[in-house]
């Protein structure tokens, strides 16, 4: 399957949207991939995948148009699922990542203690600095 590589920033917004978006509508979706993403293992729904490097084998990794390391953050749509028309792929760095999560996430979730203390568990574990 052929990817285009997203690098405007609106389009690579509007994947994350996406997927965060269909993470929103399971069941502790959002709660579940937090915790993920604080252990850097990725979440994958509906055709939308974000992934950390230690989720992909080595087959996955030499597939990749753009090698991931461990720095950052590959998020992978496919056409059928996406806003883009087309099978989408954008790495974001893990401060990228994070500032998208921690403003965005009160579009997919209330925001409590509970959903607080897991993205302070995700900025840690992204290691993220201001």
């Amino acid at each position: 399957m052929d990817y285009i590589i997203l690098k405007n920033s609106a389009d690579k917004k509007m994947i994350l949207d996406d997927i965060f978006f269909e993470i929103s509508r399971r069941k502790s979706g959002i709660e579940k991939a937090l915790k993920n993403f604080s252990q850097l293992e990725g979440y994958i729904v509906e055709g939308k995948a974000i992934c950390f490097r230690k989720d992909l084998d080595e087959f996955e990794l030499s597939q990749l148009k753009i090698p991931l390391d461990n720095e950052h953050v590959l998020v992978d749509v496919e056409a059928d699922y996406s806003s883009i028309d087309k099978n989408s792929q954008a790495y974001f760095t893990f401060n990228e990542f994070y500032e998208y999560v921690e403003k965005n996430v009160e579009n997919y979730v209330s925001v409590d203690s509970k959903i607080n203390m897991l993205l302070l568990e995700v900025k840690t574990g992204l290691d993220y600095r201001e």
